[in-house]
């Protein structure tokens, strides 16, 4: 299992979430080696490409996922900077441009595919308020508590515990929003889906 624990598989032709590059090669087994519109850069312990991945699949959205060797310091190479300067994942690729930050990545899709996002100037903005609370306030604690928990072995140490006590607070604060929105459909976007299916599955036990 590993300390990431089993690999996700999602069956039908669609993402296959492993620890290597099993996925590439099932969905190009699959789609034949034409590119599809979207390309996914990512790798399969990073939380943030999943909250695109599954943007990209609630769309209906022809796309693959293209393996990033975090592990062994693809992001440093210079071919991978001269994709995203900033050296993270994701990135979404469409017609040889490219898009960082799931952020930005999001907002760009909502408006694309026209799903998932708002329809008034007070919606996009509560949108926005979201994304950003979840960037400042639960990603970012998600991610630093689960490596010194689960790749570190540090999950004891008492920065640690702080971490883990930030994020649940602000898991709370998003959960009683979400909680909120269940009788009004029209409201529930991209941020409340992604955000929940990832709490869900984060494991933060």
């Amino acid at each position: 299992m590993g300390i990431f624990g089993p690999p996700t598989f999602v069956t039908g032709g669609e993402w296959i979430w492993g620890s290597d590059r099993l996925d590439e090669a099932v969905m190009f087994a699959a789609k034949g080696a034409t590119m599809s519109e979207y390309r996914l850069y990512r790798f399969a312990q990073a939380r943030n490409p999943y909250k695109i991945a599954l943007m990209l699949t609630v769309c209906g959205a022809d796309r693959e996922p293209r393996f990033v060797d975090f592990f062994s310091g693809e992001v440093f190479t210079p071919a991978y900077r001269a994709v995203n300067k900033m050296g993270e994942v994701p990135v979404l690729e469409r017609n040889g441009c490219f898009l960082t930050q799931p952020g930005v990545i999001l907002d760009y899709l909502a408006q694309r595919v026209g799903r998932l996002g708002w329809s008034t100037e007070d919606e996009r903005r509560e949108v926005l308020r979201w994304l950003l609370f979840d960037y400042h306030k639960v990603s970012s604690n998600v991610a630093t508590y689960w490596v010194m928990a689960h790749y570190m072995g540090e999950g004891d140490r008492p920065a640690a515990k702080y971490l883990r006590g930030r994020m649940h607070a602000a898991l709370r604060v998003l959960d009683t929003r979400l909680g909120d929105l269940e009788a009004d459909c029209r409201h529930m976007n991209t941020v409340g889906q992604t955000k929940r299916a990832e709490a869900v599955g984060a494991a933060l036990t």
